[in-house]
């Protein structure tokens, strides 16, 4: 039951991302050929108005195909040298059949030029591109959103360990004393400890419960990882319930979800590292986490739902061609260059940025089959 589980939600995660390129599709006029969940031979299809929609063999992904002019020149131009060659007749009239199998085939004529991506001005085809990456977005705040409202158990503000030499214990820490303030905020939870510790600016002001006693420190903290530590560890047993009214859930999900962003985005320079590389996770790993989170809470599955949804939305911003980021990135050089690049340049590039795509997908997989092989 959680793998069907994991699936349903990795897969709600793809329809969310593709309806968003659909939707903005047709708010600004684009046609869609085709809507698909899964890529590959297709397991179900249906054509509703312009659109095919299908259910794909390879659930790996989704994609959702614009009406696009240079690919129809590139169709009317192969069909004209093929009826030419077999029918010898004269070009124009070559040309004629061969728009007439696209009117058949696709629905649109020589006049169509309103339907197709190209003719939209740039900053529509962008917010097309960044529908995707947005819906999932969107879908992550829903996620922290029901989380917040069920609640989930979070480590407290109680400290377990203080690191030897470190700032901390110089200054006088002690293991069980309770941070109520770091900077004069108010924290909570062990996570907002570390958030204000890492955000901070010079000497870091605790105020601390000891006992019946209210303490005050300044500690100058280090240096570690590109981060501002000062050397101490949370009570691991200290957990406390982090729950919201369905109110206040509202803007601290949409607070939590930047915050995360944020924190991806300073993650992704990891990845370049070997131990990056070693922790790219494939498709089992990403049903695995899933399935996991599904039989232990549904509190695990909202928040593995949100960070995966996420990743998949941050990902496809990153400027590699193929990824929405990458077209993003050849809309704006066609912007700044006012015209377009050709159809070859483009499939050059996109054989590139598929090149690229296929090494991470082989390095996910690769970990996913060390991974099994580790636990076997």
């Amino acid at each position: 039951m959680s793998i069907i589980l994991a699936i349903i939600i990795l897969g709600l995660m793809i329809l969310f991302h593709e309806f968003g390129h659909f939707i903005f599709c047709k708010i600004f006029g684009v046609r869609v050929l085709r809507f698909s969940i899964g890529f590959g031979p297709a397991i179900f299809k249906r054509k509703i108005g312009d659109t095919e929609f299908r259910l794909s063999l390879i659930p790996l992904g989704g994609y959702v195909t614009p009406l696009e002019k240079e690919k129809i020149e590139v169709i009317i131009e192969e069909r004209v040298q093929e009826i030419t060659r077999t029918m010898n007749i004269s070009e124009s009239l070559a040309k004629e059949i061969a728009w007439e199998e696209i009117r058949k085939e696709f629905g649109i004529s020589q006049n169509s030029e309103k339907l197709f991506l190209e003719s939209k001005p740039y900053y529509q085809k962008f917010l097309i591109v960044l529908a995707g990456p947005l819906f999932n977005i969107i879908l992550a705040i829903f996620f922290m959103y029901f989380l917040l409202v069920a609640g989930y158990e979070n480590l407290g503000n109680k400290l377990g360990k203080i690191l030897e030499n470190s700032p901390a214990e110089k200054s006088g820490l002690q293991p069980g004393d309770i941070v109520l303030e770091v900077n004069k905020n108010a924290v909570k939870t062990w996570q907002d400890i570390r958030r204000e510790i890492a955000l901070s600016e010079g000497k870091v002001k605790l105020k601390v419960q000891r006992g019946e006693q209210i303490l005050y420190f300044e500690i100058e903290p280090k240096i570690s990882d590109g981060r501002r530590i000062i050397g101490i560890l949370p009570d691991e047993n200290n957990k406390i319930l982090i729950r919201y009214s369905p109110i206040s859930a509202v803007p601290k999900s949409v607070e939590n979800t930047v915050r995360t962003i944020l924190d991806m985005f300073y993650a992704i320079k990891l990845i370049f590292t070997k131990e990056g590389i070693e922790s790219i996770g494939g498709p089992i790993t990403i049903a695995k986490v899933t399935s996991d989170a599904a039989k232990e809470s549904l509190q695990s599955l909202l928040s593995v739902s949100f960070l995966i949804s996420l990743n998949l939305a941050i990902l496809n911003l990153l400027p590699i061609p193929v990824l929405d980021g990458g077209h993003i990135l050849i809309f704006t050089i066609e912007a700044l260059m006012r015209r377009r690049l050709n159809y070859k340049t483009k499939f050059a590039i996109t054989v590139f940025g598929l090149f690229l795509i296929l090494i991470l997908a082989f390095i996910g997989i690769s970990n996913d089959i060390k991974n099994i092989f580790k636990k076997g």
